[in-house]
């Protein structure tokens, strides 16, 4: 495809009277494109400045949704409430509104007008020696030489900047069996951190969280 800017120099060429084997030469295309560009009316400063000509055909099917109708469906898919709404049910709602086009077309039209999400930012915690903690139950199965495979229940505290891990093995996971678990990671820390966060599920309640916040030792 000759760019615009070779079209141009092809008409200034010409009305410079350069024969159209050394414009062909010069603009690196053949004679007979040189011949099929003047054929064209030369591109105008507006066109220059698009990068393309204003009057250019356009490839494809015509677009079968107005402003309005554009309008409408961008409304759609800013609604908070629409956030996983698929292309095929907007078509759905679309022909219901008289739009008139096919399934590729309506897919084209959601991609360019759906709101891009906003990615939530990745927050670490890791902080001063000694400031930052935290602490969660756990499981995992162990096969045992003499018993066999069995599921084990632990605490474990880890204090983030270091990364030092303290395990304790426990029979559940309620409340004073934290309290318990808590008390000996800080006994194994030296110290206990500033703030401590992490979950519990404590039996019977579901899904019971907790925190913590600890004075740093002077």
């Amino acid at each position: 495809m000759i760019d615009l800017m070779t079209r141009l120099k092809v008409h200034h060429m010409t009305e410079g009277s350069v024969p159209q084997a050394t414009i062909a030469e010069r603009c690196g295309i053949s004679q007979r494109s040189v011949e099929r560009v003047l054929t064209e009316p030369p591109p105008t400063p507006p066109d220059i400045v698009a990068g393309e000509r204003a009057e250019a055909n356009r490839r494809g099917r015509p677009p079968k949704a107005d402003a309005a109708m554009v309008e409408r469906i961008r409304l759609l898919l800013s609604d908070e409430n629409n956030v996983n709404i698929t292309a095929i049910e907007v078509l759905r709602r679309a022909k219901e509104w008289g739009f008139e086009g096919g399934r590729s077309q309506m897919s084209e039209l959601v991609k360019r007008l759906r709101p891009e999400r906003r990615k939530e930012p990745v927050v670490r915690f890791d902080g001063l020696p000694g400031e930052y903690a935290q602490f969660d139950f756990g499981e995992c199965v162990v096969d045992f030489t003499a018993t066999g495979k069995q599921r084990v229940q632990f605490f474990g505290g880890r204090l983030k900047y270091s990364r030092y891990m303290h395990v304790v093995l426990v029979d559940n996971q309620q409340s004073e069996t934290l309290l318990r678990s808590l008390l000996a990671c800080l006994v194994a820390f030296g110290q206990g951190p500033r703030p401590g966060v992490g979950d519990h599920r404590d039996r019977p309640a579901e899904n019971r969280r907790w925190s913590i916040v600890l004075e740093q030792r002077r």
